[in-house]
Formats: C-alpha cells, structure tokens, sequence
C-alpha cells in the first residue's frame, strides 16, 4: 500500500469534501413553502394546495448535489490523472458484486419511475420524504463514494475527527432541546431558518407533536434515534481504542453523550437497539482490547463508562423533576393507543354504507342509521326502532347496547358518530344518503376495506402491524418494478375507518409511509430493488467476517484508524439494518447510513491491503 504521503493530493480533497458532507447534511433546515401538484394536494396540503417544509426538501437538493459532485470527482480522477491508481476499491475485481447490487436497485428505480403513474411525485418524492428517484439513486452513488475514498489511514484519521466533531454537535443541540426548548422554538434559529417572506411562518412553528421527545432537525424523534444509533459504536470503540487519561475522558463523555441523546429520542427501537450495540461492542472488541494492553484499566472502561453515565443520569434527573425517569418509562413501555384501555367504547369490526343506511358493526351489535325526508332513524341488529334523545344538538340512545355512542350534526352538516374512541367518525350526508369523508374533504362511498385477515397484528410496534399488514398485499403487483419513488400513499387502502381507529383511535389519518425501509422498497421501488439492498447489506457483513483475521490483527496497532473505522461502521450497520425493520428510508438519515456501508467496505479494503491479501 502507498504510504500516507503518496497518496495523490485530490483524493484527500475528495474524502474530504464528503466528510464535510456527512458533518453539514444532518443540521441543513430551511422553512420552504412548497406548491404541490393536484394528486399530492389531495393527500399532503395544508392549506390551498400548499406545504410549509422545514427539514427535508433542502436536505434531499443537497444529497443530489453531493452525488453529482461524487460522479464529478470519480470521472474525473479516471480521465485527467498522469497516473490513474488500480489499487482503490472501486477496481477491486473481489468487490464488483457490490457494485452489481447497486446498479440492479438503479436499474430498477428508473424502470419503477418510467412505468409510474404519477411522473410528478417521482421526481420530487413524497412531500412527506422528498426522497424523489433522484435522492434514491444518489444514495446509490453515495455509497459508491464511500467505497472509494477511504481505504487509507490517513483519510480514515480524518474520518475519525470528523465524526468526534459531529458527535459533539448532536450531544449539544440534544443537550439544548431536552433542558431548555426544541430548536425550532428559538426565536433567532426561526430567522436564521426562515427568508423575510416567510418570516411570519416561522414565527409560529411550535414542536408539539414530540412532547418531551428530542427530534432536533431530523423531521422525527425516530429519525434522530436511529442517526445516534450510526454514531454511538464509534464513540465506544474510540472509548475503548483511548491511550492516555485525557483521550480516556473525551471519549467516554461522547460515549455517555450519545448514550443519553438515544434516551431523549424516547424511541424503543432505537433504545433496544442500543443495548445491542453496547453489548456487541463490550463482549467482542472488549476482547480485542485485552490482548493488545497490559493496564488493568483494560478490565474497567465498560463498567466505569456506564456507571458514570448511570450516575450522570441520576443527577440529570433530579434537577429536571425525574424528566430522565419519566423518558426511560415510556421507553421502555412504548405505550400506545388501545381499544382495550377504554371500556366506555362501542368496539367496531366494520361499517358499512347503503346509501342512505350506515353500518355500525360490532361482534354482536349492529346499529343502522337511517336518513329519511332529513331525518335520522335508528334501528338494532334485528330491524328493532331504537328511541333517541336529542340534547344541546347531541342525540343519544335509549338503549342500553348503544349507550356509548352519540351522534350529532356539526356546522358543516356533516353527520358526526361518537363511538367512545379519541376521534368521532364523520360522514356526508347529501341526497339523501351517506358518504365517507376521503382526501381532501372527497365525498367517498366506501370507508371499509375487503380483507381484514390479520387484525392481531394491527397493534404490533405502537400500530405498524397495521401498516405492515396492509402493505403486503401490495407486494404482489410490485414483483418486478414498483409504483415509484414516493407513491407509497397512493396504492395504500386509505380511508379504512374501522382499522384506523382501532390502532390509532382516530380514522382521520393518510397512511404515507409502511414505517419499513424494506417494505417501502418493495412498493415503490419493486421486489428485485428490495433484494439488491438486503443483498449488498449480507454481502458487506460477509466481506467483514471474512477479513475478521486481519481487521483483529489491525486493532492490536495503536493508531490503526482503519480498523477502528471499519469496527464502528459494522455495528453501526447491522444495527440501522434492524432499526429499518420498524422505520422508513428518510432523507434525514440514510445519506449516513449508505456512506458508512461504502466506508466499511473501504476500510476493510484498505486493511487487506496493508496486509498483503490483496494484490
């Protein structure tokens, strides 16, 4: 391998410029005001066909930008060099079969936007995501750009800093939103974010929907859960790696640092998941580090770091009134909406529209509302009037089955059914018969959905059964080529209000996303795209295990910044892989997670070479 020193200037500046990337990404928030196209407008407005965005239409422009930047630098140290080098990773002939995968889910992103239906959404992607065809396949090319730029030490070391000064800044910007208010909330981050036109937006943004939940520029506490899950097995494994007492102590305070971060994101994936990753990284680098010292401290850095973060954490609680004991609570109970927990609740299985007759539909009861001439009649299962009582406009049931159900007729005259769940059901009624209320206030006919197999899941993972269940059946129309990059919510059986309410307690809900990476692949993006990504993912943890031997033999070295890169990033990996099981694919985050896949792969090329295994 060439030393340190002869390694061509440009390819630094190039790892460089990507690292500046990987540092700049996460932070980049700017309020856009977004004009929507009519099928989106449907599903997404806020107001007159419009969206306000903060944190993702930026970021996904600045993943394209890097890509094109990406493809810029590899076409160009292939064409202008005197001396092209053959010894990168990208040349490498052992790792051709990732770049297969990577072009077959490319391929495959075209072909789904091609035969796509909504050639719009597409190339802007889901004005929930803006992950468009174009952000897809610059991950593709993100990865490919961490594959090539860092199989030496030197740009490795750099790396190294790189992701201690982005640690920093995560554990900051936690610290500020947990103790003092969400960023968004700061009056003068509301002028930095926002151009004078839209001053007056900014000045109202409130962060309400994550009570007590750190999201910080991530769209979502989970999103910001699973990018702390990227960073927390390098701080350890640099924790670990540590020479020297100072060293020592600014790892372990990014270690508890990231450590508490993934507590405030108050996500249960992520927490599990973090205890995987200390427990992966203490029983088998722990090891490693063992054989390399000759301190007895080797025996203490795991106990001593979650000791003092424990004890820190006790502190924390005691002066923000047990916030840190109240966090851990929901966590670990990841409470969610339940029929159960409300006994005062008529429990649908269905509802059902006959023109002017409305189903409500229990295991053993039905109630049927009838509009007749304007008025509403009401009759049991067995065809029995059942008398109602109006008051103050509510009109109840005398009868001791429907006693918890209400009925009224709001300002817009439109029919509202209260049930006993968190949201009434509301319906039309129009010519003399009733209609669902669908996207964009539509009148619908149908509020129920045909197959119903597998409602025990539905309350799986705070309601992603649900999502999960419904979404499968997709999946046999989207065997070769999906729907395309951000149509997800289009395909979807929307407007399920018996499904909805018993997962969530609310029907009024547009499902945009399955809450899985690999599902969300599937359909938008089809089955062969799906199989590429789940395929590169086992192929890199295999090219890992194969070069076990070496990456050991690299960590007994001090100073091996390959081997400690190459360690973290495979944690990190297997770890976002499980944690893409229960969440989407997000512009916020991915972009990390497909560099660190490219940057493994590299390091552990450069170790090989080091080694002599590779020629």
């Amino acid at each position: 391998m060439k030393k340190n020193r002869d390694i061509p200037f440009y390819k630094n500046v190039e790892a460089f410029l990507i690292m500046i990337f990987m540092l700049v990404l996460p932070w980049i928030t700017k309020l856009k005001v977004i004009k929507l196209d009519d099928v989106s407008s449907k599903y997404f407005q806020n107001t007159e066909g419009y969206i306000v965005d903060v944190f993702l239409y930026c970021k996904s422009i600045i993943v394209i930008t890097m890509a094109v930047l990406i493809i810029v630098m590899i076409v160009g140290e292939n064409i202008f060099p005197d001396n092209v080098l053959k010894n990168t990773p990208v040349r490498y002939k052992g790792n051709i079969k990732f770049l297969i995968c990577v072009l077959v889910y490319i391929v495959m992103t075209i072909i789904s936007a091609a035969f796509s239906k909504y050639t719009a959404v597409v190339k802007s992607g889901s004005p929930s995501g803006f992950e468009s065809a174009y952000v897809l396949i610059s991950y593709m090319v993100i990865f490919v750009g961490g594959m090539n730029y860092f199989c030496y030490e030197s740009v490795c070391k750099c790396l190294k800093n790189m992701i201690c000064i982005l640690m920093s800044i995560t554990i900051i910007l936690n610290c500020v939103e947990f103790f003092y208010k969400p960023l968004l909330e700061i009056p003068f981050v509301k002028i930095f974010i926002s151009s004078k036109e839209y001053r007056y937006i900014a000045d109202t943004l409130q962060v309400t929907q994550f009570t007590d939940m750190t999201s910080l520029t991530f769209y979502n506490p989970n999103y910001y859960g699973g990018f702390c899950l990227l960073l927390l097995p390098f701080s350890l494994v640099f924790f670990l790696r540590a020479k020297g007492m100072l060293h020592n102590v600014i790892y372990g305070i990014l270690s508890s640092g990231m450590i508490f971060s993934i507590l405030c994101a108050r996500s249960s994936a992520s927490f599990y998941l973090m205890i995987m990753e200390i427990i992966v990284i203490a029983t088998t680098y722990f090891i490693k580090v063992i054989k390399s010292e000759n301190t007895l401290w080797k025996y203490f850095k795991i106990p001593v770091l979650l000791i003092s973060t424990a004890i820190i954490l006790f502190i924390v609680n005691i002066f923000t009134y047990e916030k840190i004991y109240d966090v851990s609570k929901n966590i670990i109970k990841n409470t969610s909406y339940s029929v159960d927990d409300n006994k005062d609740i008529f429990l649908l299985s269905d509802i059902e529209i006959e023109e002017n007759k409305l189903n409500l539909i229990s295991d053993s009861h039905t109630l049927t509302i009838e509009v007749k001439d304007n008025n509403l009649s009401f009759y049991d299962e067995n065809g029995q009037v059942i008398q109602a009582i109006e008051n103050d406009g509510n009109i109840h049931l005398n009868a001791e089955t429907f006693d918890m159900i209400s009925v009224s007729v709001n300002s817009y005259k439109q029919l509202v059914v209260d049930a006993g769940y968190k949201d009434a059901f509301i319906f039309y009624i129009s010519d003399g018969r009733f209609y669902g209320v669908g996207q964009d206030g539509a009148m619908i006919d149908n509020v129920s959905i045909t197959n119903r197999k597998g409602q025990q899941f539905y309350s799986l993972f705070t309601g992603r059964g649900y999502m999960w269940v419904n979404t499968i059946p997709l999946l046999k129309n989207t065997f070769i080529c999906g729907h395309g990059a951000g149509t997800f919510s289009f395909y979807f059986p929307q407007n399920d209000y018996v499904g909805l309410a018993n997962t969530h307690g609310s029907s009024r809900f547009v499902i945009d996303k399955p809450h899985n990476m690999y599902l969300q692949t599937a359909v938008e993006e089809g089955c062969i795209a799906l199989a590429a990504v789940v395929i590169l993912i086992i192929l890199v943890v295999i090219n890992y295990t194969k070069s076990i031997s070496a990456i050991n033999a690299s960590l007994l070295h001090n100073n091996n910044y390959l081997g400690e890169i190459a360690a973290a990033s495979i944690v990190s990996i297997i770890a976002f892989a499980i944690y893409s099981l229960f969440n989407d694919s997000m512009v916020t985050v991915n972009p990390i997670f497909w560099l660190l896949l490219g940057i493994n792969i590299s390091s552990v090329y450069g170790i090989n070479l080091q080694g002599g295994t590779i020629c």
